[in-house]
C-alpha cells in the first residue's frame, strides 16, 4: 500500500489556486487539484493512482507540478 504524499508550498499568498500535476514519463497534466492558502502555506494531496488492468498506474519517483491562481490559465 502507498503512503499518501502531501505537497505544501510555503509562502503562498493568501486565495485559491490550482495544482497542475505534470506526469513525465507520459508527457501530460492531470487534471487541475483545488488548493487554498492561509496562513501563508499551500497544502494540497497528491492522488494515489490505481492499478488499471494490469499496468500499476503511480507517479514514480519523479514528478512536476505548476500552481497558478483558479481560472488562470496553465503556463505553456
Amino acid at each position: 500500500m502507498l503512503a499518501s504524499v502531501w505537497l505544501t508550498a510555503a509562502a503562498a499568498q493568501p486565495g485559491d489556486y490550482d495544482v497542475h500535476i505534470y506526469r513525465p514519463w507520459r508527457g501530460v497534466y492531470m487534471p487541475a487539484i483545488e488548493a487554498v492558502s492561509k496562513g501563508g502555506e499551500l497544502t494540497v494531496k497528491i492522488p494515489e493512482l490505481k492499478p488499471v488492468a494490469s499496468r500499476v498506474q503511480n507517479l514514480g519517483n519523479d514528478v512536476a507540478f505548476k500552481i497558478v491562481k483558479r481560472g488562470v490559465p496553465l503556463p505553456k
